[in-house]
């Protein structure tokens, strides 16, 4: 268990922090994750053969990612009485922030410093902060009781 923790943190420690959710929300749906180091010369050569072997790229998994929440996130917010059509960029935004590594499981008023340094002014605005909240509600659903990620890495 230690060893696995001790890789799990090394590889983790490579990535983009505002990325890992993509990757743990991936494993969580059977899908696998191929992290390759390069150096610059060999990352246009390494990208293309993923492509080739049909790889889904980050942006296209955010999106993938998005739009199947997209739905009852939509609903959720216009409950609230608010346009979501209007406010989706930034709705979509701060949930995002939520997930991120260095904001997981803070509340908004504890992650305001991080957030007013990344988002500037964006994040005061209440569609901001509600998608922060909703986000934060994520985060927790998909968490063990000790805090780990609920990633199923069984081969399906």
């Amino acid at each position: 268990m230690a060893a696995g923790q001790a890789l799990e943190t090394s590889v983790a420690a490579g990535l983009p922090k505002d990325e890992l959710f993509l990757y743990e929300d991936a494993l969580r749906h059977g899908r696998s994750v191929l992290i390759v180091w390069t150096d610059d010369q060999q990352r246009t050569e390494a990208g293309e053969i993923m492509r080739r072997a049909g790889a889904e790229s980050l942006d296209a998994a955010r999106e993938r990612w998005w739009v199947g929440l997209r739905s009852a996130e939509e609903e959720q917010y216009r409950l609230k009485g608010r346009d979501f059509s209007k406010d989706e960029q930034s709705y979509r935004r701060g949930f995002e922030a939520a997930l991120h590594a260095d904001l997981q499981g803070k509340s908004y008023n504890a992650a305001l410093e991080g957030l007013r340094e990344r988002y500037g002014d964006e994040c005061n605005e209440g569609a901001f902060q509600l998608g922060y909240e909703r986000g934060l509600n994520y985060y927790g659903s998909h968490q063990k009781a000790d805090g780990s990620p609920k990633v199923d890495l069984r081969t399906p």
